[in-house]
């Protein structure tokens, strides 16, 4: 893919870039976990999975019961105790209790899931006798599966060999599948959306992770996605939920697998001899049987060992959040569905109904609005093809806000020279003139040019206040006429009197801003000022 948009693709780059973000998601993990366990290290190594296989002689752990989905079913599964893992310092011991803090428990079999692939590890409950252990986190070492947390209240503990019963959070686990089987369909409606038709190109799978929340996907690509892309890809992914497709599991023997001609593999991954095929739409026995058949394109077919819906309608509603590029010819999307879905959706159209509104605004309205809604949209989580169509619109009307104030200021220099013209007839060489249009130093200066440039025989002093913050613009600009013209630096500092200001100039022309003391109001400070001028 990156050949075909010309682009080289820096793998080492990119590999040291994955490494390090998985390095500080371990991090960050064993940050989280060590909260309210002190200073205990609870991780793994070839020393500890070794004692667990030659010294306790134990068989790696069964977890062939985590796929079990169905959030509305009280589920649990008997298991025995079969190791308590306290701590790298401490090691392996008979029992734990409420006192031992965080610990690791290490079952003959398991229904929860383990992190690998991406995929988030499940939390839940094991209970056994009168004690309630919590699971905050699950790892697995070399067969062994580790489930890290801590018991809830006193009793009698937990003793290895003991019965207990696993009881994952099932509803946690539904939203994780959702994720999970999404992150799937996103694959293909990326290589649908951004390969031509009878290409061998291909976008390649750089990573991915998924938790309850959302999902993230990295893959290979020379630039960012349109948002005609991104609303394709996100319109292909509903419309894959909207259908409602069956989810198909099947172990197939890996050389059989790969016969399949439009499976999503990814590049470089070492498989076993045994993998677990998912397909979204076809029946993978039949998929087997006809490999080659054309029809299958448009269904996502994945080696996978996670947990999934088992069709595609519960995920209810999806949701492409971001897309970014990552490193050199890779991008990242991150999406959600269900409920945080439906969430960032219903955000996005009410945005969307407030940016409409404010299309029929004018002025100082419109200029709120605009700074208000560019805001709100740039922050929230939402569809990323709504918030680029709702910048866009929002750049039309900040050029529609742009040839409004332009108008407003030609309206405002016309009325300037106007008024000043009559005090000019009267005979007069100076003229001091408050216009309040806030501090705005462009629309200052070209009154000033124009009242030289018009009457050249006339000093212009003007005022201009800006009431919400309490601040005043003053400047001056000498007459054309040389035998005529006022020193302004003088004719300033004599106007402000006692007020400090900031700012400077020269013999024909200078300017100040000034702040009104807390003691005194704008008005009356602008009224001192005036007096002093004249």
């Amino acid at each position: 893919m990156a050949e075909e948009q010309g682009l080289i693709v820096d793998e080492d780059e990119v590999n040291e870039l994955m490494e390090n973000e998985r390095e500080l998601s371990r991090k960050a993990r064993l940050a989280k976990l060590a909260e309210g366990k002190g200073s205990k290290d609870l991780s793994v190594s070839a020393e500890q999975t070794s004692h667990l296989e030659k010294e306790l002689k134990l068989a790696t752990t069964n977890d062939d019961f985590k796929y079990f989905l169905d959030d509305l079913v009280e589920y649990s599964l008997k298991a025995k105790v079969q190791a308590i893992y306290h701590s790298r310092e401490v090691g392996f011991v008979d029992s734990c209790s409420v006192d031992s803090e965080m610990v690791g428990l290490v079952l003959d079999r398991t229904s929860f899931y383990s992190e690998s692939g991406g995929q988030i590890f499940d939390t839940g409950l094991i209970t056994g006798g009168d004690s309630v252990f919590e699971v905050h986190d699950v790892q697995c070492y070399a067969g062994f599966v580790l489930h890290i947390g801590k018991i809830l209240s006193k009793g009698s503990g937990i003793n290895v060999t003991d019965e207990i019963l696993c009881k994952p959070n099932l509803s946690r686990r539904s939203d994780i599948a959702k994720n999970h089987t999404l992150t799937h369909v996103l694959n293909l409606a990326l290589r649908n959306t951004l390969i031509k038709p009878d290409s061998d190109a291909t976008i390649g799978q750089k990573g991915s992770f998924l938790d309850e929340t959302k999902l993230r996907f990295d893959f290979s690509f020379g630039k960012a996605l349109t948002t005609s892309q991104l609303k394709s890809v996100e319109d292909h992914c509903q419309s894959v939920i909207d259908e409602n497709l069956t989810v198909y599991t099947e172990v197939s023997d890996l050389k059989e697998a790969m016969n399949i001609a439009t499976l999503r593999a990814v590049f470089g991954e070492v498989y076993p001899e045994k993998v677990r095929v998912v397909s979204v739409g076809a029946p993978v026995d039949e998929v087997l049987k006809d490999p080659h058949n054309a029809q299958y394109w448009e269904n996502s077919i994945e080696f996978c060992g996670g947990t999934h819906l088992k069709n595609t309608g519960a995920a209810a509603s999806f949701c492409l959040l971001n897309e970014e590029g990552i490193a050199k010819g890779v991008r990242r999307i991150t999406a959600c569905t269900g409920q945080v879905a439906d969430e960032a959706i219903a955000l996005g159209n009410n945005l969307k109904c407030e940016v409409d509104k404010a299309g029929n605004l004018e002025g100082e309205e419109l200029d709120t609005a605009i700074k208000t809604l560019t805001a709100s949209v740039n922050e929230a989580d939402m569809s990323a093809a709504l918030k680029a169509e709702l910048r866009d619109t929002l750049q039309v009307y900040s050029k529609k806000l742009v040839t409004f104030k332009k108008a407003q200021e030609k309206k405002i220099i016309s009325e300037v020279l106007n008024d000043v013209g009559e005090t000019v007839a009267c005979g007069k060489s100076s003229v001091v003139y408050r216009k309040d249009f806030g501090i705005n130093g462009k629309l200052s200066k070209a009154i000033l040019t124009g009242v030289q440039k018009k009457y050249k025989s006339c000093n212009m002093m003007l005022v201009s206040a800006d009431s919400e913050d309490k601040k005043l613009f003053l400047g001056a600009m000498a007459a054309a006429n040389k035998d005529q013209a006022r020193d302004c630096q003088e004719w300033l500092k004599s106007a402000m009197g006692g007020y400090e200001g900031r700012g400077g100039g020269k013999k024909n022309a200078a300017q100040y801003t000034l702040e009104a003391p807390s003691n005194e109001s704008l008005d009356s400070m602008i009224s001192n000022i005036i007096q002093n001028a004249n």
